[in-house]
């Protein structure tokens, strides 16, 4: 999948299946953060929006979504998909030029979107998912882990725990009863105790 580009294939089934039959399961996905509505949460790899609009209704109460994404295509109809909402502030940007200050969100998602890191960028991108998380903050992840599409299961929890995060819940399930994949919620370990 070229995200630079994306074809015009991907842009009917973003628009039918992402923002339309399968919208529940980014809304489920969002739900799972148990978020309040007035806090700080980033999005990295947002793509056209169809998770980040979940997430700006819940924080409509005062909160405020920052998106990031390294594709101007997407981020161009996330615009889009977004218009309604004056609590997302999208960024294109690489994670650690995107302006986000360290232990500044009270949660971070990632959506099916680790996978397409190259093996040897992931720790550094994880470790850096993990700085902008205030003390007892939390990560969402959901990610594939099919051997065909994905990643290992074994590899996603070494990543998060290497970068200092502790899973309070995970599962691995079948995405419309094919995909494999695996959700987990990682709380950030408090400053203090991630030394000791």
């Amino acid at each position: 999948m070229d995200f630079q580009t994306p074809s015009r294939g991907f842009l009917v089934g973003d628009r039918l299946f992402s923002h339309g039959l399968w919208s529940g399961l980014y809304r489920g996905f969002a739900m799972r953060a148990q978020l309040q509505g007035n806090e700080t949460v980033l999005e990295v790899g947002c793509g056209t929006g169809p998770l980040s609009k979940h997430i700006a209704r819940i924080l409509r109460v005062g909160g405020h979504l920052i998106c990031v994404d390294t594709s101007e295509a997407m981020l161009g109809m996330a615009r889009r998909n977004l218009a309604a909402f004056d609590n997302v502030d999208l960024r294109y940007s690489e994670l650690r030029q995107a302006g986000v200050e360290d232990a500044s969100c009270d949660a971070v998602f990632a959506h099916f979107m680790l996978h397409e890191l190259p093996a040897a960028d992931r720790p550094d991108f994880v470790r850096c998912l993990s700085e902008k998380l205030k003390p007892g903050g939390r990560l969402l992840i959901r990610e594939p882990i099919g051997e065909d599409h994905g990643m290992p299961l074994d590899e996603i929890r070494g990543l998060l725990t290497q970068a200092g995060l502790s899973e309070a819940q995970g599962f691995a399930g079948r995405l419309l009863l094919v995909m494999p994949y695996y959700e987990g919620l990682w709380s950030a370990v408090p400053r203090e105790d991630a030394d000791v």
